[in-house]
């Protein structure tokens, strides 16, 4: 993974034996032209990349973990409309990290984009404070994914043993416990790994099917009243104290922190075919099927809510879960759930794999000390093992969060606040970057912009809305730390390059800048 200085042009024609296949080639000089020497096997494709999303975001468990947010601030409305606004709101975002991605396919994605759409006297400076606020908001990431899996798996053994009694610090050891054999499934192949993805995608939607025909039929069969259409998608029932102008944008965050990881090929583009183009695909495919199957969850959720009252107001805090206890019971809710427990664990390894290749990427670059060892890619696993071990330290720290009373609120609401962030400062760079702009082959010609413009709203007042305390008369228990640390973390980021990070090389801007001559 070593950077080069002088980079091979492209050739007019491939020749030789296997790797004179076209997309071969040329897949090896996307990366060679932005400075660097190709370390990974290109295994994936368009579609087991949206399998690895799918894989990771498991949609139907997602959701069940993180819908009292729709529920308690919007009842009926949270669940139907407080998925539908977010998912196009977001969408922009999503068009333009996939032009991003398709303009500079690199596994560095946000800091690398920073460095290179910022003016050249600030590149090293943003790009280190880019790299370091990214490197924070991976560990939050990873974290709340493996909060999430072992906060699913403790509800669902306490529903099938009510006797059990689970602390937040039982189900702390439950997340350090996944993440472990998360950095144990990366001794894996790449394209063991990738198979493996593509089943439990398969798997995962497959089960999303039974719920959306299981859940309906038992409520028919028991004689429980539909509520209307008019009720599910007109009714807004809020069961907090904040007015409807913050409550409303909070119905989102479920919505928001589900659909979080459709920028996963963004990150693994250095292993994936025609990167300029698969990942684009990848990015607005992902994101698309887990809007549509999240949307068919929730609005099938909301016909089969008879007594909102009864659901929203359920001390578990988990208002989906007590639905299919009150359809299906408590062992066959068990079993339901229990079943998808291994996909949906195994598929969050992926955040590993996804985002251990950022960690090597800056590493790559100098942003990170000891480089050689983070950089370090093996050949077998195709994988940077030591940047695999670094995130999965920096994760088991960030769960300590989770000894909170109010944990679930803060691991969900840091993550999506730091890749808002993350991704926001290059979304908005680009809008002046003039020259130092190229669009690859996936872009919008004259729409670039404003769908650029369009981002950088929508993220400013998603990160505007997730800065808010869960319940207006807060307390020290209740007020939102969110922000507070993440300015920390910007604040540290700044530090570290005045102290430590003016050494920093940054991007290979000379082979970048040949590279978008070329293409100029």
């Amino acid at each position: 993974m070593d950077s080069t200085k002088d980079c091979p042009k492209k050739a007019t024609s491939a020749t030789g034996a296997e790797l004179s296949k076209a997309d071969d080639y040329i897949d090896n000089g996307a990366i060679q032209d932005l400075g660097y020497q190709q370390s990974y096997r290109r295994v994936l494709k368009t579609i087991a990349s949206v399998c690895l999303v799918i894989a990771l975001t498991t949609p139907l468990s997602a959701i069940l973990v993180s819908a009292f947010y729709q529920v308690s601030y919007g009842g009926y409305f949270g669940l139907t409309w407080g998925w539908i606004i977010p998912s196009v709101i977001l969408f922009p975002q999503v068009l333009a990290i996939s032009e991003l991605c398709s303009s500079m396919p690199v596994n560095g994605a946000m800091y690398w984009w920073t460095a290179a759409l910022a003016p050249e006297s600030w590149s090293r400076c943003l790009g280190f404070i880019s790299g370091w606020i990214n490197l924070f908001g991976l560990f939050t990431g990873v974290a709340s994914f493996a909060y999430a899996v072992a906060s699913g798996l403790a509800y669902s053994i306490l529903i099938a043993r009510p006797d059990w009694s689970c602390t937040n610090a039982m189900i702390m050891a439950m997340a350090l416990g996944v993440v472990v054999f998360w950095v144990v499934s990366m001794m894996l192949r790449l394209e063991n790994v990738t198979l493996a993805y593509m089943i439990c995608a398969v798997v995962i939607l497959c089960h999303v099917i039974l719920f959306l025909i299981a859940l309906p039929v038992s409520h028919a069969v028991q004689g429980m009243p539909f509520p209307s259409a008019r009720v599910v998608f007109g009714s807004y029932q809020n069961y907090t104290d904040w007015e409807p102008a913050v409550a409303v944008p909070f119905t989102w965050f479920c919505a928001a922190w589900v659909n979080s990881i459709w920028m996963a090929p963004a990150f693994v583009v250095e292993e994936t075919h025609s990167p300029r183009t698969s990942a684009p695909k990848a990015m607005i495919g992902s994101y698309i099927s887990t809007c549509v199957m999240g949307l068919f969850v929730t609005i099938i959720s909301a016909f089969c809510i008879a007594d909102m009252d009864s659901i929203a107001m359920d001390p578990s805090g988990y208002p989906l879960y007590q639905l299919l206890i009150d359809h299906w019971g408590q062992q066959k809710s068990a079993a339901f759930l229990l079943f998808i427990a291994p996909f949906s664990t195994f598929g969050g390894s992926g955040m590993l794999l996804t985002y251990s290749t950022q960690i090597a990427a800056f590493a790559r670059d100098g942003g990170l000390p000891f480089a050689k060892h983070l950089t370090y890619v093996n050949q077998r696993l195709s994988l940077p093992v030591n940047a695999v071990l670094v995130l999965a330290a920096g994760t088991s720290l960030i769960l300590l969060i989770s000894l909170s009373t109010s944990a679930k609120e803060i691991i969900y609401s840091l993550t999506v606040l730091c890749g808002l962030i993350n991704a926001a400062i290059p979304v908005g760079l680009r809008l002046f970057a003039g020259d130092r702009w190229v669009p690859g082959p996936w872009n919008y010609g004259r729409w670039s912009k404003p769908i650029h413009a369009l981002a950088v709203i929508s993220q400013v007042y998603f990160i505007i809305m997730e800065s808010f305390p869960l319940y207006k008369s807060w307390d020290i228990n209740t007020f939102n730390y969110n922000w507070a640390v993440t300015v920390s973390i910007i604040i540290l980021s700044c530090l570290l390059y005045v102290t430590w990070g003016k050494s920093f090389p940054g991007i290979p801007l000379e082979a970048f800048h040949r590279s978008t001559a070329e293409d100029h």
